[in-house]
C-alpha cells in the first residue's frame, strides 16, 4: 500500500469515526460539527484519490467554515456533567486522529517531487490543523469550568 493509499484509508477511517460520533451525540449541537467533519474527511479522501490517479484536483473545504459557524453557536452550550468524561475522551481521540493525519501529510509533502501534490498536501495539513484546533477548543470548553472552580481563588484568569 502506497502512502497516498494509506492516507486515503486514514481519511475514510476518520470519516467513519465522525459518523459514529454523529449517532452517539444525536440531538446535541456537537453532532452537527461531527457531521461537517465527516463530510470534510470524505472530501479529503476523494482529493487524495484523484491525486493518486493523476487527475487534476480542485479543492476548497466549506465544511470547516460550517463547523466554525456551529461552534460559534455553542457559546451557551452547557456541558452535561455525566457526559463530560465521554466527550473529553472523544475529543482527545479525534485530536490524535488529526495529529496523525498532519504528521503523515507533512511526511508525504517532504517526499513528494510534484508541485501539484505538494500544494494539495499543504492544503490538507492546513485543514487537519484546523480540525485539531477545533477539538482543542472543544476540550477547553468542557474542561475549563472544572479547572476554574478548582483554581478560582488563585490569581488572574483569562476571560471566559
Amino acid at each position: 500500500m502506497s502512502l497516498i493509499q494509506f492516507a486515503i484509508k486514514m481519511e475514510k477511517d476518520g470519516e467513519a469515526y465522525y459518523e459514529k460520533q454523529v449517532e452517539q451525540f444525536k440531538g446535541q449541537p456537537i453532532a452537527r460539527v461531527f457531521g461537517f467533519l465527516a463530510e470534510a474527511e470524505r472530501k479529503h479522501a476523494a482529493l487524495l484519490a484523484s491525486c493518486d490517479a493523476g487527475q487534476p484536483v480542485e479543492y476548497e473545504d466549506p465544511a470547516l467554515n460550517k463547523a466554525r459557524h456551529v461552534f460559534s453557536d455553542l457559546k451557551n452550550y452547557r456541558v452535561d456533567e455525566t457526559a463530560a468524561p465521554r466527550q473529553l475522551e472523544v475529543y482527545r481521540y479525534a485530536m490524535e486522529i488529526e495529529q496523525k493525519s498532519i504528521d503523515l501529510y507533512r511526511k508525504l509533502r517532504t517526499d513528494s517531487g510534484q508541485d501539484a501534490q505538494r500544494e494539495l498536501l499543504d492544503f490538507l495539513v492546513e485543514q487537519e490543523e484546523d480540525h485539531y484546533a477545533l477539538f482543542e477548543q472543544l476540550t477547553e470548553l468542557v474542561e475549563r469550568p472544572e479547572a476554574w472552580v478548582e483554581d478560582a481563588e488563585f490569581g488572574q484568569r483569562e476571560d471566559y
